[in-house]
């Protein structure tokens, strides 16, 4: 099964990817700041931002996954902390090729309706 859904928080909230992906937020609309859940075949994602979701399809899209971190600057660090990455806290299921290919085609698809829903702060 495969669905998404938005809630709001009064406060501005960090999804697992947040500090590896560097970008804006979403900025407060008039219900709150706005976070995305994607829930695939019983595992839940959860987003801050569009640029989380365009971060993921892009780091699942390869035939294999990177051990490396690439940060937006294009500059590379070695994942040195167990578990400092968001890549690395997924279930095996989850890093799964069949699943991952799941997950970009319905990112993908939602990625047209959900944009207007999660406005971007142009400063960080």
């Amino acid at each position: 099964m495969k669905r998404y859904w938005i809630t709001y928080s009064a406060t501005r909230q960090a999804s697992p990817m947040s500090y590896n992906v560097l970008m804006p937020s979403s900025h407060r609309v008039a219900e709150g700041y706005p976070m995305l859940w994607v829930e695939i075949d019983d595992f839940t994602f959860r987003f801050a931002s569009v640029h989380e979701v365009q971060h993921m399809i892009d780091v699942f899209r390869p035939l294999m996954l990177p051990r490396r971190h690439v940060w937006p600057d294009g500059s590379v660090s070695e994942f040195r902390n167990q578990n400092s990455h968001w890549l690395s806290r997924l279930p095996a299921e989850v890093k799964a090729r069949k699943f991952r290919l799941k997950t970009i085609e319905y990112l993908e698809e939602i990625l047209p309706e959900v944009k207007p829903l999660m406005p971007v702060d142009q400063a960080v």
